[in-house]
């Protein structure tokens, strides 16, 4: 069984139910399990009569939407293997992107389609798909519904590429398999249940909650930059869907509280993850909505999920270790993936020696929704290693500890460490303090002496009192210098991860 036939499975076991809604007022639209089938084998038979075959790569450049899932949907029916790049990465990864796969179909909006202009890679493709498409067989009757391809759950489904270490695009190839073991890990971890309504965010989960049978409302706003999403239009979103749950990056969430927090009032779930989400957001989210089982989701584009938290789960006492130094907390593995603490020795082989209670380490993790592999082998090396027992395990970069209740604590990045010293350790910290300031993020300089210097940059001002008081809470942390800034630059992708190299240049005046 692969992803294609859960879904069609679906289709026949509840027709009517509403699959995906999109838009609000005039521009609203919904599809039934049913009508999804039917349109995605309609767009299968369109590819196919245009010459695509199993196997081929479509590339895919359009905005989260109907159209986008009609048409992935179709073409995962054909055996056609879909391609994403990181759309927030610019028009040189695109092009590097092409050069890595015979790619031989494109589907985007008609905005990319420019793109044909600009990239020399995408030009090159033989085949060109327009919206259009998601639309063929929508409507007409008589229509022949072709049966999926037979295509193994080992065929690839979808790739994604992501920059590694180095820039170089780095693809992350998912199996149907692969999409059926995380829908679900996922289904469990985040309690799905059916006929629920979730508002999602999150590309990856809309296709774990189609396969539970779950409605998904794609978010009336433009998810290229969550953290300017407009909340009026979501929060309307969400009364009149009468969504029960949501599923949303920590940035969109602060949109949504800072915006518009009444809509969260009668949620029965929310979910928020792709970013670190801190102990006032957990706290904030709680209080719009009391009788919501809010919960922090930890993960990777290589492993998701990885960890979940209960917000009642971070209480005084957890607080007070983040307050003093001991991390973020992550809350427990899912029970469908292996964990360990591992030396932290990013960028050096080291062996299989996990580390006991409350020592800080490197988190690896293994299991059936966990990559075992990227697209070029080349690029395994840095981050996959096989284990004693010739299992493959994930190298995740991140930093962290497993208390003596098997809670999972975050530290931050490995490659981010200065001395014996965690930046992102601190930046927690001073989350739980009630100081005003906003986002914050610690770095290493050097001074004009050559020396190196702690500076702790922060969003919003501070009087003397209240800074010298945070001084003498974070002794620990040895920060030489504190510095004000209008806004600390976050990542394009999740604009929720603090990006350091665009710091150190505003910070140096380059």
């Amino acid at each position: 069984m692969n992803l294609v036939d859960v879904l069609t499975e679906r289709a026949a076991r509840h027709p009517e139910r509403l699959a995906l809604i999109e838009g609000a007022g005039a521009s609203r639209r919904e599809l039934s399990f049913a009508e999804l089938d039917h349109q995605a084998a309609a767009v299968q038979a369109r590819l196919a009569s245009r010459g695509l075959q199993v196997g081929d790569h479509l590339l895919f450049a359009h905005p989260i939407g109907i159209d986008l899932y009609v048409v992935l949907l179709g073409a995962l029916r054909g055996g056609c293997i879909a391609v994403f790049p990181d759309p927030s990465a610019g028009r040189s990864f695109l092009g590097q992107c092409c050069e890595r796969l015979p790619i031989r179909g494109f589907f985007g909006s008609p905005k990319a389609h420019f793109l044909r202009v600009l990239v020399p890679g995408i030009r090159r493709i033989q085949k060109h798909f327009w919206p259009s498409l998601a639309k063929f067989g929508g409507g007409s009757s008589g229509l022949t519904i072709p049966d999926g391809a037979r295509i193994s759950a080992d065929h690839p489904a979808l790739i994604t590429f992501t920059s590694g270490s180095t820039g170089r695009p780095k693809g992350i190839v998912r199996s149907h398999r692969f999409l059926l073991d995380q829908h679900r890990a996922l289904a469990r971890a985040m309690d799905h249940r059916e006929p629920e309504t979730d508002l999602c965010t999150l590309p990856v989960f809309v296709l774990a909650n189609l396969a539970s049978g779950m409605t998904t409302v794609l978010a009336n706003t433009d998810l290229a930059r969550p953290g300017d999403c407009d909340a009026t239009a979501v929060g309307a979103q969400i009364r009149f869907e009468k969504t029960s749950r949501v599923a949303a990056s920590p940035a969109l969430m602060e949109r949504l509280l800072d915006g518009d927090p009444s809509c969260l009032g009668e949620m029965r779930r929310i979910d928020t993850g792709g970013a670190p989400v801190l102990p006032s957001l957990l706290g904030r989210l709680t209080q719009a909505a009391p009788t919501a089982d809010v919960m922090a989701v930890y993960g990777s584009s290589e492993a998701e999920p990885i960890a979940e938290l209960p917000a009642s789960e971070y209480g005084p006492e957890e607080l007070a270790i983040t307050q003093r130094g001991g991390g973020l907390l992550a809350g427990v593995p899912v029970m469908e993936i292996g964990l360990k603490i591992l030396p932290d020795r990013w960028g050096a082989e080291s062996e299989f020696a996990p580390l006991g209670v409350d020592h800080v380490g490197e988190i690896v993790v293994t299991g059936d929704h966990v990559l075992k592999g990227y697209l070029d082998s080349e690029d395994d090396s840095e981050t996959k290693f096989t284990g004693p027992d010739g299992e493959i395990w994930h190298r995740t970069g991140d930093a962290g500890r497993i208390d003596q209740y098997g809670r999972l604590w975050l530290l931050g990045r490995c490659t981010a460490r200065i001395g014996d010293l965690y930046p992102f350790a601190v930046e927690a910290a001073l989350d739980v303090h009630s100081s005003g300031i906003g986002r914050t993020a610690l770095i290493e300089v050097e001074s004009e002496s050559g020396r190196s210097r702690r500076l702790l940059v922060f969003e919003g001002s501070l009087s003397e009192e209240a800074e010298n008081q945070l001084k003498t809470d974070l002794d620990w942390a040895s920060i030489d210098e504190w510095r004000a800034v209008p806004a600390i630059p976050v990542d394009r992708r999740h604009n929720a991860k603090v990006d350091y190299p665009a710091l150190r240049k505003l910070v140096s005046g380059s």
